[in-house]
């Protein structure tokens, strides 16, 4: 075989093969982008799901003020859930955090005559 034509082959082999690399490429480059379509598409999930998707995403930070950590160092959510036992205990609970209860009213009441 002439140099020359050799030469024109392993040209040729090589401009085909670059060619398929192209190809190739094109296509992982679509593929990539319809799995990003894909991922960008809204599914619906359960409440379950959600909960735990927006509990990782926020978590309350340390407080930085004494008091605050003061108070916080004694606080135990399992003692608190052992010490609630009925639905009343929890919203008379709930509502003396919120400040929305009838007993803080009669004590601003005793407390402003």
């Amino acid at each position: 075989m002439h140099p020359v034509s050799a030469l024109r082959e392993v040209a040729e082999s090589m401009a085909r093969a670059s060619q398929v690399a192209m190809r190739l490429n094109a296509f992982i480059e679509i593929g990539v982008a319809t799995e990003r379509l894909h991922s960008m598409i809204p599914r619906p999930i359960n409440l379950s799901n959600a909960v735990t998707a927006v509990k990782q995403l926020f978590r309350d930070t340390a407080p930085t003020h004494g008091r605050t950590k003061a108070a916080y160092d004694q606080y135990s959510e399992r003692r608190d859930r052992a010490e609630i036992s009925n639905r009343k205990d929890a919203i008379m609970l709930a509502q003396l955090c919120s400040g929305h209860s009838n007993l803080l009213r009669v004590y601003r009441h005793v407390i402003d005559q």
